[in-house]
């Protein structure tokens, strides 16, 4: 989650800002993974998810005054303060959010479902590994990987290969 929440924030505050930032510090972004784990399950948590957070965190800040020459301070998004307005957030927001992109012209980035899917499998496989159940949900969907650590060494390897 840490990647995809410090591209998108790297993404707009170059936008909109013309400010650089590669990174979010490890205790801000540590202090904001314990907050928001009390309302959100991270394990679920994506790139979906991380780019409606950090959107909504700037079109927020688009329509207060900043004070500091026009820079975007980390804390802002992903402080205490930033997760509150996010649980109390209206539904609206999201138009409002769309509305604040298309001002700036900005476009969510397209994420091939392929590339991804490696890493999900793989997230997938480690959870249910050498169990009838992801025998099945393994036979059900394909997902047999010779490259997957988790495939070498599950009990149904020989059979999910024979069935790929």
């Amino acid at each position: 989650m840490k990647q995809h929440m410090e591209y998108i924030y790297a993404l707009l505050l170059r936008k909109i800002y013309n400010q650089n930032c590669s990174t979010i510090s490890k205790k801000v972004y540590d202090a904001f993974c314990v907050r928001v784990s009390k309302s959100v399950d991270l394990r679920l948590v994506g790139f979906d998810w991380a780019w409606e957070y950090v959107v909504f965190q700037f079109e927020y800040w688009s329509s207060v005054k900043i004070q500091q020459g026009n820079k975007m301070n980390p804390s802002w998004v992903f402080g205490e303060k930033a997760i509150q307005r996010w649980e109390k957030r209206l539904k609206s927001s999201q138009y409002y959010g769309e509305k604040f992109l298309e001002k700036w012209e900005i476009s969510k980035p397209v994420r091939f479902f392929s590339s991804s899917m490696g890493e999900r499998w793989e997230k997938i496989r480690s959870q249910c590994n050498n169990t009838p159940e992801g025998f099945l949900d393994c036979q059900l969907d394909s997902r047999f990987s010779k490259e997957s650590k988790y495939c070498k060494v599950c009990e149904y390897a020989g059979v999910c290969e024979e069935g790929v």
